[in-house]
């Protein structure tokens, strides 16, 4: 029998419950792994015991997570549509998309020096957050500051108290 304590310590994964129940209410409570640095791994200790790739939901105050039906066949794809109204999201080579949309157009629009002063002090901190970006992540902004910085691929992710994840059990 296949021991998940055993490969999360090989692995340096969280063994964690899981249910079949949507609400997270106790029902053929089954481990799994979660915490994978991505996708490949999680293919590789599947195939290795055996298991299957699975994605896991849970909310804020539960204690299992709830196993998803179906297979995992690629990680998370982050994209704008996560996010609500007055989000915009910016990839590695927008900043000058960035300098003529979000620069020159809030300027243009101006009607005093300290409205002017907070775009180009808000304007300069996204500007430079979108040079740092590394392939396949993200800026995410709100309002015309700046929100946080993504990997666009995830195996697991939070988002107003929900949690995300893509791991491993046995099959069922």
């Amino acid at each position: 029998m296949i021991n998940l304590h055993d490969i999360a310590d090989e692995y340096g994964l969280t063994f964690v419950e899981t249910t079949t129940e949507r609400s997270g209410y106790p029902s053929h409570v089954k481990g799994a792994l979660i915490d994978f640095k991505n996708f490949q791994q999680a293919e590789e200790v599947a195939q290795k015991y055996g298991l299957t790739i699975k994605e896991f939901r849970k909310n804020d105050g539960w204690q299992l997570w709830y196993r998803c039906r179906g297979e995992m066949f690629e990680p998370f794809q982050r994209s704008i549509e996560d996010y609500g109204d007055n989000y915009t999201m910016w990839e590695v080579g927008d900043e000058e998309e960035f300098f003529d949309i979000y620069i020159r157009g809030q300027l243009s629009q101006c009607e005093s020096l300290e409205e002017a002063e907070d775009i180009l002090k808000y304007g300069k901190e996204i500007y430079e957050k979108i040079q740092e970006l590394e392939e396949g992540q993200a800026v995410i902004t709100s309002d015309g500051r700046y929100y946080e910085t993504i990997n666009k691929q995830r195996m697991k992710y939070y988002y107003d108290t929900h949690h995300y994840a893509i791991g491993v059990m046995e099959n069922e």
